[in-house]
């Protein structure tokens, strides 16, 4: 008979910490040995928000299995490329690089993998979380197979989810793009040769990681002007990687794109951001 997984009450408020980068929401469940933290990511506008749950409840999960998060009674979000790693102080964690909290996008973001020719496109208009679908949420339950291994009491989630949507928009703002403009545009730029481009960055997978076997994700965040050409790149490692330098901004500036299109139409200044996972031969 299985054992009842632990229900783990806050001990901590929410708390929401922003910088130019990046917006994370953080709450502590459980005491003492029992201890837990649940971390919220966000790096733009989005459906998607980064999911990191650390805590002795996660040593128990099997990597070769999916992982299934249900929040109240909503439809189950299926994990099926989480990973785990370790958080100073709490132990095993389960990871994603993005959840989706709106049942019209897929559970999981689609990545850009070194192995594939499949590239996801911006969204039309400013995407963001479905906070309202959460609204009578208050427990989050981690699970795989038949197995319950912890639930989380989640009040007031659905305000904490609005304050990361209110907390990613000023993301536009500090790259130099206009907020409002961007609310209101028809569609955002499209990558027109996505697959010349990923294959050169797969040609170019790092000697010492590929010595190392290492694997990751990196994202980077493109500037896309009026004309459809890259202003600017910025790049960052999604996952914790040691020898994986990837050369992703260098050749993203190689990146063709159609303009986006703002609400009559218009070419517009805009931003294009994705990730690029790195996945041995």
């Amino acid at each position: 008979m299985a054992s009842e997984p632990p229900v783990l009450e806050p001990s901590s408020q929410w708390h929401l910490d922003t910088g130019d980068e990046r917006c994370r929401l953080a709450r502590e469940f459980g005491e003492g040995a029992a201890k837990h933290i649940l971390f919220l990511e966000m790096d733009e506008p989005s459906a998607y928000v980064g999911f990191l749950l650390a805590g002795p409840a996660m040593e128990e999960l099997d990597l070769q299995v999916p992982v299934r998060l249900q929040f109240g009674n909503l439809e189950p979000i299926v994990l099926d490329r989480h990973t785990q790693g370790s958080l100073e102080g709490y132990g095993a964690a389960l990871m994603s690089t993005g959840i989706s909290l709106d049942e019209n996008f897929p559970a999981e973001l689609e990545e850009t993998g070194t192995n594939e020719s499949s590239v996801t496109e911006a969204p039309k208009g400013l995407p963001r979380l479905a906070s309202e679908r959460f609204t009578n949420v208050e427990t989050l339950t981690i699970a795989q197979e038949d197995a319950e291994k912890a639930v989380l009491k989640l009040p007031s989630l659905h305000k904490a989810l609005e304050a990361l949507n209110l907390c990613s928009e000023d993301f536009i703002t500090y790259w130099g793009l206009d907020l409002e403009q961007h609310r209101s545009m028809q569609r955002g730029p499209k990558w027109t040769n996505s697959q010349r481009v990923v294959r050169r960055i797969a040609a170019n997978y790092p000697s010492a990681a590929l010595r190392k076997g290492e694997q990751g994700s990196v994202r980077f965040l493109l500037i896309i002007d009026e004309t459809g050409q890259v202003e600017e790149c910025r790049q960052s490692n999604v996952t914790l990687l040691d020898k994986l330098e990837s050369p992703a901004c260098k050749i993203m500036r190689r990146g063709e794109f159609e303009p986006a299109l703002d609400a009559d139409g218009n070419p517009m200044r805009s931003y294009y951001a994705s990730q690029i996972r790195y996945v041995l031969p």
